[in-house]
Order: C-alpha cells, then sequence, then structure tokens
C-alpha cells in the first residue's frame, strides 16, 4: 500500500522461469551444504567422545573417518562404526550432488553474457555471479553509480 501511495517506489520485477530455476538450485545446494556440515560435526563430536580427536576442515574429517573406521584397533563399538560409515557414504554423496549442481551452474554460466561479464570481475566467481543475475533480475533497473535519479534536474 505504502509503495503504491508514494509513487516512487518502483515495483518488484516478476522473475524468469530461468531465474526462478538458478535461484532454487542456489538454495538445494546451500542445504545440501548445511546438511554436510551437520554430518561431519555428528562425526567429529561421536569420535571426540571416544578419544578420537579429528582436526578442523571438512576434508580433513572425511579422509581422516573412513580411515579410522578400517582400523579394527581404533577404538569405536562396532554400531558406532557402522553408522559412522553411513554416515561418510552420506557426505561422499552430498559431495557428489553439490558438485552436480556447480556444474549446471557452470553451463547456465557458460550462455549468459550477464554472469561472464560479473565474473571478470576479481572476487566474484560462478556462485556469485549466478546467485546476483537470478536474484536481482534486471540490472537495468538500477541508475549509474553518480548519475542523477530519474526527474531530478
Amino acid at each position: 500500500l505504502e509503495a503504491v501511495r508514494s509513487g516512487q517506489i518502483d515495483p518488484v520485477t516478476v522473475k524468469t522461469v530461468a531465474q526462478q530455476e538458478v535461484v532454487a538450485l542456489h538454495r538445494i545446494r546451500e542445504e545440501w551444504k548445511a546438511t554436510r556440515t551437520a554430518r561431519i560435526n555428528a562425526m567429529r563430536g561421536f569420535l571426540q567422545e571416544h578419544g578420537l580427536p579429528i582436526a578442523r576442515g571438512a576434508q580433513t574429517a572425511v579422509a581422516t573417518v573412513p580411515r579410522l573406521l578400517e582400523d579394527a584397533e581404533t577404538p569405536i563399538p562396532g554400531r558406532l562404526r557402522r553408522v559412522l560409515a553411513h554416515l561418510v557414504e552420506e557426505v561422499r554423496d552430498l559431495d557428489d550432488r553439490i558438485e552436480t549442481i556447480e556444474h549446471e551452474l557452470a553451463a547456465i554460466a557458460k550462455d549468459d553474457a550477464v554472469v561472464q561479464r560479473l565474473m571478470r570481475i576479481p572476487g566474484i566467481g560462478l556462485l556469485t555471479a549466478t546467485a546476483l543475475v537470478a536474484t536481482v533480475a534486471t540490472f537495468t533497473r538500477f541508475g549509474r553509480p553518480g548519475a542523477l535519479p530519474v526527474g531530478s534536474a
């Protein structure tokens, strides 16, 4: 209501189906990353409780836990050992899924001139560029820096 009364607030641009798709890919990727982090932290915590600390870093945990599970001398109870093995498999599966989404985003970027242009800016990579294009919708709605607003003289 305030936007209509004001007359100076631009309406939100409706996203295209392609933009909605990219936003969904980013959201799913983030959910999978959060799940992956939770599983790694759970493994680290369970092993810590059994006197087996794991160094920081996701890759370290993913490399260390299977080695501990394979070593029959490691003091991990049998049932926990089996569950930890499933957690390792789940983390690897999530890694594969995340990588698949990143390949999809790379394919999208390959065909999008705006994404390619954004990626030439130092510090902006594939994820940031595709997220910007999908979220912002139309960059032309925003004026150039330093330009006077429309209607001002």
